[in-house]
């Protein structure tokens, strides 16, 4: 509780310390199983410690234990994307609904970054970012393809994405279908690793 309220004191000292902080971090604890989890969670998100845990983040959890999310999932989406459960029940419901679709089991290792990365993109900004691979030569199965592998390739921004892939393609000559299967190098930086290597 010291190391969270000195991370954030402006926020933390508005909420009560017995009726709200100290109850919170015991539940995160619990559910995470230690101090460490529960304390990178809510480094992550300040509202699992002032917000209402119980009402809005464990039913959620609970829902995907009943889709097959294992307890090592769950740690791992609370403390790494945990907003993506304390968003309203609209946008959580959406995101689980995408994750079916695109074949990403809630009991996989892959499931907390790509849920969590689904669950912080816009509807606009996913259409955005679908369309600019479809316009280098991807198909929509190539770029499912490269998320259910590598989920942060549709955090890079669209010129990004644009100057490497033309890269690959007239320097190295590689293809969409090969990059896809690689998505990994689409993250990686142009100017320390691609170019000089």
């Amino acid at each position: 509780i010291r190391k969270i309220i000195l991370s954030n004191p402006y926020r933390s000292l508005c909420y009560s310390l017995e009726r709200r902080l100290r109850p919170n971090f015991l539940l995160l604890r619990e559910l995470l199983g230690t101090d460490q989890n529960a304390r990178s969670a809510v480094k992550q998100s300040f509202e699992l410690i002032h917000g209402n845990v119980r009402s809005d983040l464990l039913p959620k959890v609970k829902i995907l234990r009943d889709h097959g999310a294992t307890d090592a999932v769950i740690v791992k989406l609370v403390t790494t994307h945990p907003r993506s459960l304390i968003h309203r029940s609209s946008f959580f419901n959406e995101s689980l609904a995408a994750m079916k679709e695109l074949g990403v089991s809630p009991s996989s290792g892959i499931f907390p970054y790509a849920f969590g990365l689904f669950a912080r993109l816009s509807p606009v900004t996913w259409k955005r970012r679908i369309d600019n691979y479809l316009s280098l030569g991807w198909t929509e199965e190539l770029v499912k393809l490269a998320f259910v592998r590598h989920p942060y390739c549709m955090s890079v921004s669209d010129d990004k994405v644009r100057r490497i892939s033309h890269f690959f393609a007239d320097k190295l000559g590689w293809s969409p279908e090969y990059v896809s299967a690689s998505p990994m190098l689409i993250s990686l930086s142009y100017e320390k690793r691609l170019l000089p290597r």
